[in-house]
């Protein structure tokens, strides 16, 4: 319920700016919409035995959604903290809501999950993509959408570990602009990378792999390297909790 509320609340806030709101949108359909053009204009020139036009254009959609359900949680994420270093969210703190649900909701941009669902249509009626692959089997479809959240997962677990830093610096980090510099690589399929690096990638950094991840999910199911993806993740996010909250437990307050 406490997640509705939040969610409510953000909707009413960016309603009361509707050209904000609108702009906001049509600039974002728009970027995305010229990067589609793009990658199936180069798709006819990378095309191999392995790759098809219909498997570039899957891991561009996967890619698009994804980054935009990081945007509205990256978004979230960086006004807690910016209220934090600013010493405004000691009030929100004594309400009875989970620290990650308000970390994750009370400052989230809604805008980005319109677009992705404009998006979703977009793609549908495009004609441009066969979406036979997520009719083939219900199993491989679930494992795809499964990679999709893990990679999200991957990106927040990022996110809250170089906004943790704010407990000790008290100050506001560029954490989305260091994020964004590193997700642009996600744009680049694994086959880019060699066997070593991909897997440095998963370890270090797989938000950068996630959408390769899934695409892979998706045709062969729940592989070997999926697994390893998954373990990956896992830990890394709980090693990201477990960071703000040992920080979190410690701090009193800016200049406390």
């Amino acid at each position: 319920m406490h997640i509705l509320a939040l969610l409510g609340n953000a909707v009413k806030e960016e309603a009361r700016y509707k050209v904000n709101l609108l702009g906001g949108v049509l600039a974002l359909l728009m970027l995305y919409g010229l990067q589609f053009v793009f990658f199936d204009v180069i798709s006819s020139f990378v095309i191999t035995e392995e790759v098809g036009i219909n498997w570039f254009l899957i891991f561009f959609m996967t890619y698009a959604l994804g980054g935009l359900l990081v945007s509205f949680f990256s978004s979230a994420i960086a006004g807690f903290f910016r209220q934090l270093t600013q010493g405004r969210v000691d009030v929100l703190l004594v309400r009875p809501v989970n620290l990650f649900v308000l970390i994750l909701f009370r400052w989230c941009q809604v805008y980005y999950l319109w677009v992705a669902l404009l998006l979703i249509v977009f793609f549908v009626l495009s004609g441009k993509i066969n979406f036979e692959p997520f009719l083939m089997s219900a199993v491989n479809t679930l494992v795809y959408i499964v990679c999709l959240v893990v990679g999200v997962l991957a990106s927040i677990a990022f996110i809250l570990t170089l906004n943790s830093f704010s407990f000790i610096t008290q100050r506001d980090l560029p954490v989305d602009y260091i994020h964004s510099s590193i997700f642009t690589f996600a744009l680049l399929p694994a086959a880019f990378y060699s066997k070593v690096v991909l897997y440095f990638f998963v370890a270090t950094l797989p938000m950068i792999v996630f959408a390769s991840v899934a695409l892979d999910g998706l045709y062969n199911g729940l592989t070997p390297f999926v697994l390893i993806y998954f373990f990956a993740v896992i830990i890394a996010l709980c090693l990201a909790i477990k960071v703000v909250y040992g920080l979190f437990n410690r701090f009193d307050s800016v200049g406390g």
